[in-house]
């Protein structure tokens, strides 16, 4: 059910901490893995050499996914180094500070979060005609708990992700006849998904609120978060489209 043996997954934000998770358990499947980057390529090659010493299948390959022509470019090196793209998962989502609404300004604290929907966008016009001309294929977003529950301080990102959320679901409706699937997975907080440069008291108060109202007492794992991917493009999940799993240790219901 989970085996991937001759399946092309290109992943976005691979180079992260979640994305990582995510190819590096696509390649332990048996999946051929397109392990993107944009700024840190020394993280991705050595995603790339952990999926090979597993015995699997990578190649690094950089995009800047505000640009279309550069998502193509990495699609089209895909389909050369593998032959296909049966399936793309894009997890990539730049760090950013928690700032309430009336201390906000449009381009430090909106822009980054815009432009991570510009790529989902982008990584989807190009990927479609692939998957149409194969008969198929299985597009996974990577969207949050936070689409779903409010905190103060959080608002463009879960605009966004609330933005995302309802793109896919219509893309899903849109590419469902062409066998082409588009499922959502959404995080809670996942365990050390802040970066060390990230510290302020929203985070905090994030944190302890998810932790004390998780019913598992805990955070979702990368692990977690990885094995719903593997879910949504494995084989058993054929028939399921438009759906979104909340991955948060049962925080969000």
């Amino acid at each position: 059910m989970r085996d991937l043996s001759g399946k092309t997954a290109v992943v976005f934000g691979a180079s992260a901490y979640v994305g990582t998770g995510i190819a590096t358990a696509l390649g332990r499947a048996g999946a051929n893995v397109v392990v993107h980057y944009r700024g840190n390529r020394a993280a991705a090659e050595a995603v790339v050499a952990s999926i090979a010493d597993g015995g699997g299948r990578a190649v690094a390959e950089h995009a800047d996914m505000t640009d279309e022509a550069s998502v193509a470019v990495l699609y089209d090196r895909a389909v050369a180094a593998f032959g296909t793209v049966d399936a793309m998962i894009n997890s990539a989502h730049g760090p950013f500070e928690p700032r309430r609404i009336a201390e906000q300004s449009w381009e430090a604290d909106w822009r980054i979060h815009l432009d991570a929907l510009k790529g989902h966008v982008l990584a989807c016009r190009s990927v479609v005609p692939i998957m149409r001309r194969q008969g198929g294929g299985r597009i996974v977003f990577v969207s949050g708990g936070l689409s779903q529950r409010l905190f103060e301080g959080f608002s463009a990102f879960s605009t966004v992700k609330a933005g995302l959320n309802a793109f896919s679901r219509t893309l899903a409706l849109e590419e469902g006849r062409h066998q082409i699937t588009v499922n959502i997975v959404a995080p809670g907080k996942v365990s050390a998904d802040v970066p060390a440069a990230v510290n302020s008291e929203a985070w905090d108060e994030i944190e302890s609120r998810q932790r004390v109202s998780a019913p598992l007492g805990r955070y979702a794992s990368v692990a977690d978060v990885a094995d719903a991917v593997l879910y949504f493009v494995s084989p058993g999940a054929a028939g399921i489209t438009g759906q979104t799993l909340y991955v948060a240790a049962g925080e969000v219901m």
